[in-house]
């Protein structure tokens, strides 16, 4: 992270799939680019709240793994009970996106 930023220091956004939050947030931060760059990543957790308080992560993509498990069943649920296993081909797990303007109230 901290070679990508040195080589673009103009980077507007930034968005991290998987884990390395802590280290994505001090390579921003060292760059001086944390709350000028947006950052969006995933998994609210004891790491991304603190540092979307602070400003240095503005959006957490957070699923639901009780609410997919159910889903999961169900749709297993009515593919194994009717004739021709009609189930849903596609279906939309639950998330929501979480910003520390949203979690205060003040979103626009």
């Amino acid at each position: 992270m901290r070679n990508l930023l040195k080589k673009h220091p103009d980077v507007a956004a930034i968005y991290n799939v998987e884990g390395g939050n802590a280290g994505m947030a001090k390579g921003s931060e060292e760059a001086g680019l944390a709350g000028r760059t947006r950052v969006v990543t995933h998994e609210e957790n004891s790491i991304t709240v603190p540092l979307m308080r602070d400003d240095v992560v503005q959006y957490v993509l957070a699923q639901d793994p009780a609410e997919m498990l159910r889903l999961a069943v169900n749709v297993a649920l009515v593919k194994n009970a009717t004739p021709q296993g009609a189930a849903p081909c596609r279906f939309w797990p639950p998330y929501a996106v979480q910003s520390a303007k949203i979690c205060a109230g003040t979103a626009d």
